[in-house]
């Protein structure tokens, strides 16, 4: 039963790994405990999955009565921010995809600083979808937090990363924070 378990769950899309699973049996019934990672950083969606894995496990195995889940999204364990510079590397820039370099900080949970890089922001040359492409490298990096100056943005990508739990702000100073 435990691999009919397993099978299950790890079939399921955006569950990442089974980190552990117990199934105990009392009397005729089952208890399943499980611990897994999954992919949804959004926590309201990662509840859906959950919810619905859940489902299917007590639809697949009758005599399971009680599932356990307890997930984490997989996410490294710093924060990520970066800042949108502009050509003179130090102000913060208002435009999105064609900004010329972009100050990657990430820091453990207790605010110690692990790495300061600056680089170029290679999107800007793109012929097309800059924007696009920018908000998908971001997203790839786990960016925690984007920082750039105050700038109209494309609503299509303020909710992608509002819906990825990722925060950006418009600074109206025109230093960068650092």
């Amino acid at each position: 039963l435990t691999k009919k378990v397993h099978d299950l769950v790890i079939a399921e899309p955006g569950v990442t790994q089974i980190k552990r699973l117990t199934v105990r049996k009392s009397g005729s019934v089952y208890f399943a405990s499980i611990e897994l990672g999954i992919a949804e950083a959004n926590i309201v969606e990662a509840h859906k999955q959950i919810d619905r894995l859940v489902e299917k496990l007590h639809k697949a195995i009758v005599e399971l009565e009680s599932v356990t889940i307890h997930y984490e999204p997989d996410h490294p364990p710093y924060q990520t921010t970066v800042e949108l510079l502009d050509a003179d590397r130090k102000t913060l820039s208002r435009r999105f995809g064609t900004t010329p370099w972009l100050h990657i900080i990430k820091r453990n949970p207790d605010g110690s600083l692990i790495s300061d890089t600056l680089i170029e922001n290679t999107s800007k040359d793109a012929p097309r979808g800059k924007a696009f492409l920018l908000a998908a490298w971001l997203i790839s990096q786990h960016a925690d937090t984007v920082i750039m100056g105050q700038a109209d943005l494309d609503e299509n990508i303020i909710a992608l990363f509002r819906s990825l739990g990722m925060t950006l702000r418009q600074v109206q100073s025109e230093q960068a924070l650092q």
